[in-house]
């Protein structure tokens, strides 16, 4: 999980400890206002085992529920906690270390009094204006359009959000976070959808693909999802090409498939060309074609007349 390894680099950098960490995996019996709020983490640290307890929460719970929470926590756990934000105000800090409550803001900040450590003042007080979406608030905006949901309407919860999209909490709460941010003098923020929400925020959208390789071969038979020329063709009348284009995510392709073949390198009559994208395209697939927002957004260098005409097609196909 990447934000545990944030964590655990941001700890060994600032004080020089090894720290690991890792599931719990005794959640299940807490009460509901205790897993709907964090996620929990056991840390290794100096021979001592810490329980995290990771807000994901987009707006701040106060020091004085944090406090109540980890009360909460005796009954199964009577080590130390830690409770774990992204971004804490200045005034919570304050709060937080006045009462006691040992915290980590990775990258920023931590207090941890049972270990005798002083705050370590890293502290970010505003964070700079969203210039574009990341790949998971992206995908979150994507999903909400095509199941026809507006964002903040309350009627899913962040683990509601996290798992059909497949991320965690807290990778949710910074994708809400910076779409609020851009969203957050508009007046009508709580009935934003479809195309509204799609005009709103196309400035901070991208192309999801990262780079593309080519390849003498169909390499990958008819598992990967289309993309490209050939996703456009099979959703609007223009006329197939020669070679498909496929795509996966990044993560993905490194993984199982970078080392497999020879690339060629340029595209050639007949050659196969593999999209590398910023996010997993299964998250929006449209039965082995990548879905037609995440496809418009991809041809963003386009000059192609051609293809213009095709994308307006494919805009005008997608049910807002």
């Amino acid at each position: 999980m990447q934000e545990l390894r944030e964590l655990e680099r941001y700890i060994d950098q600032t004080l020089g400890i090894k720290a690991v960490a890792g599931h719990w995996g005794k959640e299940k019996g807490l009460p509901f206002i205790l897993k709907d709020t964090y996620e929990f983490f056991i840390l290794n640290m100096q021979e001592r085992q810490f329980l995290l307890m990771v807000d994901t929460q987009q707006d701040e719970t106060s020091p004085a529920t944090v406090r109540k929470h980890m009360e909460q926590l005796r009954n199964v756990w009577m080590d130390d906690v830690i409770y774990v934000r992204e971004q804490v105000t200045s005034y919570n800090r304050t709060r937080l270390i006045k009462n006691r409550i040992p915290f980590i803001v990775p990258g920023n900040q931590l207090y941890l009094p049972m270990l005798a450590l002083d705050l370590r003042d890293y502290f970010v007080t505003k964070r700079g204006a969203v210039k574009k979406l990341s790949p998971a608030a992206q995908v979150l905006v994507l999903y909400s359009i095509y199941k026809h949901r507006g964002l903040f309407d309350d009627s899913l919860t962040m683990t509601d959000w996290a798992e059909e999209l497949g991320y965690t909490k807290m990778t949710m709460t910074r994708a809400f976070r910076d779409i609020r941010s851009i969203l957050e003098n508009d007046e009508n923020i709580g009935v934003l959808r479809g195309r509204q929400l799609w005009d709103r925020l196309r400035p901070f959208l991208r192309s999801p693909v990262l780079k593309t390789r080519y390849y003498d071969f169909d390499v990958f038979g008819s598992e990967p999802i289309l993309a490209g020329d050939s996703a456009l063709a099979s959703y609007t009348m223009m006329a197939e090409t020669a070679s498909r284009t496929l795509c996966m995510e990044a993560d993905e392709w490194k993984k199982n498939h970078e080392d497999e073949m020879h690339e060629l390198p340029n595209a050639e009559l007949g050659a196969t060309a593999v999209q590398i994208w910023r996010y997993d395209p299964r998250r929006l697939d449209r039965s082995g074609i990548a879905d037609p927002l995440s496809l418009y957004l991809s041809f963003e260098k386009n000059k192609d007349e051609r293809i213009e005409m095709a994308l307006e097609e494919l805009l005008e196909q997608v049910q807002w």
